[in-house]
């Protein structure tokens, strides 16, 4: 094995370079690689967190998986597999893709929930709370429609 490296020729940008040059040339490539795969991977899991923060659940676990469902004929676009609390405190694991400029898409069990809970207006003439299903102000009447 030594004697196939010593007379190996190795080039870097087109120009020959000793087999150590190579080697640490080869190596200062795989780290930056490698730190730009956990970056990717710290910024997905907190999209996905955030996202099923925003309907109200929260992430138990989110694990990647190369081979998961939708995995075919992508390529830029990474998988995951999410376990999380929904609002309603039930327990759900879901399948999900995501990649820096694609947000997140659920391919496994239905998406969380984002839409927010309809918020009750407040009367202009008492400041009571006036709930969106009906229309007139539930304490003085008042109403937007003449």
């Amino acid at each position: 094995m030594i004697s196939l490296l010593a007379v190996t020729t190795y080039k870097v940008f087109g120009k020959p370079v000793s087999p150590a040059v190579f080697l640490l040339w080869f190596l200062g490539a795989l780290a930056v690689w490698l730190s730009f795969r956990l970056l990717k991977d710290r910024l997905d899991r907190a999209r996905i967190a955030d996202y099923v923060k925003q309907g109200g659940g929260v992430v138990a676990r989110i694990v990647w998986n190369p081979l998961g469902r939708g995995w075919l004929g992508e390529r830029g676009d990474r998988i995951y597999e999410v376990t999380y609390r929904t609002r309603d405190g039930k327990m759900v694991s879901a399948t999900c893709k995501t990649s820096m400029f694609s947000g997140v898409y659920w391919t496994g069990a239905p998406a969380p929930n984002i839409e927010q809970s309809p918020e009750s207006i407040r009367c202009l003439s008492c400041d009571a709370s006036i709930p969106e299903s009906i229309e007139r102000c539930p304490k003085c009447g008042w109403s937007y429609e003449r």
